[in-house]
């Protein structure tokens, strides 16, 4: 076949006209990735030179997505006011967990009861073999021996968290000691249900639509009652409400504990302190003879013996006139039964509240320190003096470098009653809410 078709078709042609086609090729470039960068480097070159059209279009493409919008994101922010004010505060070490506070098994031990008969409960309370429980859906039980009556109920679904603003819930209950039901709700307030009437009449107590003392009550989180009646409970917040109540543990110190009785159906409630942080539990001594608040946005727990106290900046500060002994024994000098702390002493009014008497002892100390005595304004000079008074009274003569912690219902009465010229004296040592330090000497 290939005779037939010529020399042109020939074996050895074809393959010299090959060898001949592939030595014309040209060889392949030793290094290719050499040019490369090559090419790279002029063109990033090109960028960075100076009246280089690349230099602008990268200047506005910065300015357009980083610039621009950061800009206009801090303007936001600063016409935007946050809802929080926060204080600066520093934990305390936490206590060792030996003693009372050693770990335990007791919970792995523990028997579970009515599994399956109450849905969510969120308080209880037990009273003479009864226990009480409250649960979600705003019903109130009352268990004895296995069986259970449901002594209120408020016809109010709740089906979510989102709607417990509209139905409420159920944060603590308790009872009168003419026996009658307490109930506190976190939103709607606290309310008595009258156990002794056939159709158990509901008394509103402190509704959260109605201003206490012209402040308004946001979350109500517990309440504990006293053997002759007196009630006490604690709000969460002056400015949250339950649903934000996580920007109250950001927020400064508005918390409150308030009182309300004996006669709780005649009585309005009145606040009590009013600079906790996010307070959530309250615990009455079995004596009565103090009251301990779980101050949780602190993470420590106070306690109050003459009700008359402030929650002050450390811990060392959060004294209470019945734990100093000096004081204590100053108060028994009155020899008054209803003088239960050093502020509502006789002595307390003529020795560090009057003004006369606060500017005499003024002219006396600056008489002997001179140029060492204390200056400043007018009321910061009486409230030195009121100090350096009450240590006087209740500790006598100081050494030049001691000192003593004074108590936080003291502490903040004097302020109280020499405020700055701008601001009107209160006319009780029993309405104060100020906070100043406590440490002193004379």
């Amino acid at each position: 076949m290939l005779r037939q078709r010529g020399k042109a078709h020939d074996k050895r042609p074809v393959i010299s006209d090959l060898a001949a086609t592939l030595d014309e090729i040209p060889p392949i470039q030793p290094d290719i990735h050499e040019e490369a960068e090559r090419s790279h480097t002029v063109l990033l070159s090109a960028y960075s030179e100076p009246g280089s059209p690349w230099v602008s279009i990268i200047s506005v493409l910065l300015l357009t997505v980083v610039v621009i919008p950061l800009s206009f994101i801090g303007l936001i922010d600063m016409l935007i006011s946050s809802p929080i004010e926060p204080d600066r505060y520093r934990m305390l070490n936490p206590a060792p967990l030996d003693g009372v506070l050693e770990a335990n098994d007791w919970l792995q031990t523990s028997e579970k009861l009515y599994e399956g008969t109450l849905e969510r409960p969120t308080a209880m309370f037990a009273h003479e073999g009864y226990l009480y429980v409250g649960s979600v859906n705003n019903k109130i039980l009352r268990f004895k021996n296995g069986k259970n009556e449901t002594l209120h109920k408020r016809n109010v679904p709740c089906d979510a968290v989102h709607s417990e603003a509209e139905c409420g819930r159920l944060q603590s209950i308790s009872l009168t000691p003419a026996g009658d039901l307490l109930i506190l709700d976190a939103y709607k307030g606290l309310y008595l249900v009258n156990m002794s009437t056939e159709n158990r009449e509901v008394v509103m107590l402190a509704d959260t639509f109605e201003l206490v003392e012209g402040a308004k009550l946001n979350y109500l989180t517990d309440m504990t009652v006293t053997s002759k009646g007196v009630l006490y409970f604690t709000d969460h917040s002056s400015k949250f409400d339950r649903m934000n109540a996580i920007y109250a543990w950001m927020d400064k110190s508005t918390g409150r504990l308030l009182a309300q009785g004996p006669n709780l159906k005649s009585s309005v409630p009145h606040f009590i302190f009013k600079e906790l942080h996010s307070p959530s539990s309250l615990c009455m001594s079995p004596s009565e003879e103090f009251l301990l608040i779980a101050e949780a946005g602190k993470a420590r727990i106070l306690r109050c013996v003459c009700f008359n106290c402030q929650t002050m900046t450390t811990a060392r500060e959060c004294v209470c006139c019945a734990e100093i002994p000096e004081v204590v024994a100053k108060i028994g000098e009155a020899q008054m039964t209803n003088v239960k702390c050093i502020t509502d002493h006789p002595g307390m009014q003529a020795v560090c509240l009057d003004p006369w008497s606060v500017q005499v002892a003024w002219f006396a100390y600056h008489q002997q320190y001179r140029g060492n005595a204390f200056e400043g304004p007018m009321h910061a000079k009486y409230r030195h003096i009121a100090y350096r008074q009450l240590v006087r009274w209740c500790f006598g003569y100081l050494a030049r470098d001691t000192r003593v912690v004074l108590p936080a219902c003291a502490v903040s009465c004097i302020p109280a009653h020499f405020p700055p010229p701008d601001e009107e004296p209160y006319a009780s040592s029993r309405d104060f809410t100020q906070q100043h330090t406590s440490t002193y000497h004379t």
